[in-house]
C-alpha cells in the first residue's frame, strides 16, 4: 500500500495571510473536495495580538494536510497536533513525511494546523494545559 504522492491540503479560504504569515497562504488552495468550516475557539483561547492573524477567535479556519492510502478501505484515521513554538512557524508541513509512513501502512493520517494557538493566551479556567485547547479544535476537525 502507498500513499498519494502529494497529501491533500484542507483549509477554510479565503484568508488574507499578512507577510509575516506567509507560509499559512498553502490553506488558501485546498483540495476543492477538502473545503473546511470555521470553529468558535472563544470559550478556551484568546488569540495573542502580537500575531496578526486574519481571523478572530470566533471564526478560526480549520486547515491542515491529510494524506490517504490507495486502495479500498475502510482504513484506520491517526490524527495529531503538533509542538508549541513560535506562531510565525508553520510546523504543520513538516510532518508531512509521518502522514505519509502511515498511509504507506494503510493508515489514514491528518494533520491539524494549531500554529495559532501557541502563544495564545487560554482562559483563566482552562490554563492548566495546553492540550485543554488543543482537544477542542481536534474534535471540531474530526466532525
Amino acid at each position: 500500500m502507498t500513499c498519494n504522492s502529494t497529501p491533500f491540503i484542507y483549509g477554510s479560504p479565503p484568508l488574507a495571510y499578512p507577510a509575516s504569515l506567509s507560509q499559512y497562504a498553502i490553506y488558501n488552495t485546498p483540495d476543492p473536495a477538502y473545503v473546511t468550516g470555521r470553529i468558535n475557539v472563544s470559550a478556551f483561547a484568546n488569540l495573542g495580538a502580537s500575531t496578526p492573524w486574519p481571523f478572530l477567535n470566533t471564526n478560526v479556519p480549520l486547515n491542515g494536510h491529510v494524506c490517504v492510502p490507495r486502495g479500498r478501505g475502510p482504513f484506520p484515521l491517526a490524527v495529531f497536533a503538533h509542538g508549541n513554538h513560535s506562531p510565525l512557524e508553520n510546523s504543520t508541513p513538516g510532518y508531512l513525511y509521518l502522514c505519509q509512513l502511515l498511509a504507506s501502512h494503510g493508515i489514514i493520517a491528518a494533520t491539524i494546523d494549531v500554529n495559532f494557538l501557541n502563544g495564545s493566551q487560554l482562559r483563566r479556567e482552562r490554563r492548566q494545559s495546553d492540550r485543554s485547547s488543543r482537544t477542542p479544535q481536534a474534535v471540531s476537525d474530526l466532525e
